[in-house]
């Protein structure tokens, strides 16, 4: 799916436990009598947040923190929502941010001067350990890496202290899981460099642990957790993408609005290779995602470049261009990874459509079409590929093997990922469909390997062999 949605919603789950009120998210209270709901701006902020309304959300948490000055819960969110804001609208770039820089520094001060007065506060290391860690990614991103890990660290010691006052504090337990698996997930090298660079060490199995008590708690954050809990459980360690996509469908159900969700849910399907069910979760994100607005309209553009990726899998070529129309209506600026996406997308839609000249696209093509199409254009790799794929539909596995063989020696070194990584996947299919399981492996270990393949998960789920310690995923 385009490169930035999932972003996204990382920055929605990643760390979004943050210090927060004790309150569940969306509580309010009923003045006696009046029948109506009152929020507070917190709760309204959490709400903004959760939908991936950033501008409202920073707003509402402006507010809250400007009603309780001495609390850093409503700054911690505010810097958490400018920092999500970013990822989403910016991509990670190393611009200067005077606003999330200005949240730091009031986080900073006021969680310090909550903690002069009371040391043991959970709640408020909680928020000052987050806030350290937004700042370690942000100061990676400018190429600060000293700073980054000392910030990290510090960050670190803040959450540790919050558990150990309050072990089962989800609003410290959530970060500091997301931090204990992703700094035990670095390259080697980097973890050579921990001592000069000051970053602390992980402990990835704690870490899922850490955030599977959240997503299976009651808690304000169960549905954050839940995407995060998904996103790992599908990543190259843990290969556990059934059980991921489970996560994501319980992230749906909590959040049935939450366009950010649907769009997460749709990304693990489009990876899988379910193009019809990613349009489905595209096309659900889509109808959530009204409103005016730069956010809501970046968001409706991503939806329709991934419904549009999910069309042009599935060879569904008319109703990819529709798709394409749909996201360049969209009246909103082109971020830099918006381009990308676009452009990417465009290369592999007119491949497919010089495959198979004067053809309306309204369908996708049959195998008689395919077979057509390679004698038309005998020296297109996407044509011989599609030609594949339906021989294996067919049952003619022996023809597959040969279409995708044909599609392989035409297909240049420059080949897309997309199209490089689909005629190996392919192959290993038909290898063991004719029983040939060694051969069909080696095809696929190939496939997971291709550079921004979008199916390599696809291709690590029929190697079937899941990370040590992936249990955990089972639910």
């Amino acid at each position: 799916m385009p490169r930035l949605v999932l972003p996204a919603v990382l920055s929605l789950a990643l760390l979004g436990a943050g210090a927060a009120s004790r309150a569940p998210h969306g509580s309010a209270v009923a003045p006696p009598g009046t029948g109506t709901v009152s929020r507070t701006p917190l709760d309204a902020g959490f709400e903004a947040l959760h939908s991936g309304d950033y501008h409202g959300a920073i707003a509402e948490f402006r507010r809250a923190a400007d009603a309780d000055p001495a609390s850093p819960n409503p700054v911690y969110m505010l810097l958490f929502s400018r920092w999500s804001q970013r990822a989403f609208e910016e991509g990670e770039d190393a611009k200067a941010d005077a606003v999330f820089d200005s949240a730091y520094d009031e986080l900073m001060k006021v969680a310090s001067a909550r903690l002069a007065k009371t040391p043991n506060d959970a709640e408020a290391l909680a928020a000052l350990g987050g806030g350290q860690v937004l700042r370690a990614q942000v100061e990676a991103l400018r190429g600060n890496y000293f700073r980054a890990g000392r910030e990290a660290r510090q960050g670190k010691k803040a959450l540790e202290k919050a558990l150990a006052i309050s072990p089962s504090l989800e609003t410290a337990l959530f970060p500091m899981g997301a931090l204990n698996y992703y700094a035990d997930r670095v390259p080697l090298i980097v973890k050579g460099l921990r001592p000069f660079l000051f970053i602390p060490g992980g402990n990835s199995p704690l870490g899922l642990k850490q955030i599977r008590t959240v997503a299976d708690g009651n808690g304000r954050f169960q549905t954050e957790a839940r995407l995060l809990f998904g996103i790992l459980c599908a990543d190259r360690y843990q290969q556990r993408y059934r059980e991921a996509v489970g996560q994501f469908e319980r992230a749906v159900e909590a959040s049935p609005d939450s366009p950010v969700v649907r769009a997460a849910l749709a990304s693990i399907q489009l990876k899988l290779g379910e193009d019809r069910d990613a349009e489905a979760s595209f096309q659900d994100g889509l109808q959530r995602a009204g409103g005016d607005g730069p956010e809501r309209g970046r968001q409706r553009r991503w939806l329709w470049l991934g419904t549009a990726e999910a069309r042009l899998m599935g060879w569904r070529l008319a109703e990819a261009e529709e798709a394409f129309r749909k996201a360049a209506a969209e009246p909103v600026e082109n971020t830099a990874s918006l381009e990308r996406a676009r452009r990417r997308l465009d290369d592999e839609l007119r491949l497919k459509r010089e495959a198979f000249p004067g053809f309306d696209g309204t369908v996708a093509p049959t195998r008689e079409q395919a077979e057509d199409a390679t004698k038309a254009v005998p020296g297109s790799a996407a044509a011989w590929m599609l030609l594949g794929s339906r021989r294996l539909d067919a049952g003619d596995a022996m023809g597959a093997r040969q279409a995708l063989d044909k599609a392989a020696a035409v297909m240049g070194a420059d080949a897309p990922a997309w199209l490089a990584g689909g005629v190996t996947l392919l192959h290993g299919d038909a290898e063991a469909a004719l029983g040939r399981s060694k051969q069909a492996h080696s095809d696929w270990e190939r496939a997971a390997g291709v550079k921004r393949f979008r199916n390599a998960e696809r291709a690590r789920m029929k190697l079937q062999d899941p990370g040590a310690g992936s249990e955990i995923c089972v639910p």
